[in-house]
């Protein structure tokens, strides 16, 4: 009934493409570098920073979109005056990330192993949303470190503590119908989405559909809340 991979496909949306090799750099371009830029100078989505091939939300396709120019714009602005020094712009992303995503405060050590830049994305959000995810349902579960060097394993752990916990929250209800509906009301008290996410999932979509969309839901909570903290601003 639980399947959680489509949170960890989806949260490589907006922050693991890998900026590209950067090119010559026009007089004006290079005028630019000595300060913060504002965002008419700066690529308007995460795609022109790197490629166009990424998982795309099938429930918060708006939200998704708006999500990644808010990551390019912040990552870049921040890092804007390594722009031209490949090695120091990527050094700097790096930084950047962990300074906005890392609410665990482990992935910046757990995911220095990952030389490539989008493996690097993927390990500090991936494992940092993982980690927010089972606290809120569990608060006692343990997380191992070798699990940062693989999405499924996370996906496997939280899909155990949603089961586990599910069965004993919902042990009085006599159908499968009854026990399904249960375990996802469960579930989204512990989670504690606002409405204007948690509404999209409603119970009229099928498990499986529910659950990816929760999935999302959760993702785009989790990098909405970080991005605005980083920002200074209200969600």
């Amino acid at each position: 009934m639980w399947r959680w991979l489509p949170i960890l496909g989806f949260l490589v949306l907006a922050a693991c493409q890998q900026p590209p090799a950067p090119g010559p750099a026009s007089a004006s371009s290079q005028s630019s570098l000595s300060g913060r830029p504002d965002s008419g100078s700066l690529p308007f989505t995460w795609n022109e920073l790197g490629t166009a091939s990424h998982p795309t939300s099938k429930y918060f396709a708006a939200e998704a979109e708006k999500i990644g120019s808010r990551i390019a714009l912040a990552l870049v602005r921040d890092c804007y005056r390594q722009l031209q020094d490949r090695a120091a712009f990527d050094r700097c992303l790096r930084k950047d990330l962990v300074a906005k995503f890392d609410a665990s405060g482990e992935g910046e050590d757990k995911c220095a192993r990952q030389t490539d830049l989008d493996a690097y994305a993927s390990c500090v959000i991936v494992g940092n949303v993982s980690i927010d995810l089972v606290r809120r349902l569990d608060s006692g579960v343990r997380i191992e470190d070798d699990m940062w060097d693989s999405p499924r394993a996370f996906a496997e752990l939280i899909d155990k503590v949603a089961i586990s916990n599910a069965i004993v929250a919902c042990r009085s209800e006599k159908t499968e119908l009854g026990a399904t509906h249960c375990a996802f009301d469960w579930m989204l008290s512990r989670v504690d989405l606002p409405e204007r996410l948690s509404k999209r999932c409603s119970a009229d979509l099928v498990s499986r559909e529910r659950t990816a969309c929760l999935g999302e839901a959760v993702t785009i909570r989790f990098i909405e809340e970080h991005l605005s903290q980083a920002e200074g601003t209200s969600i």
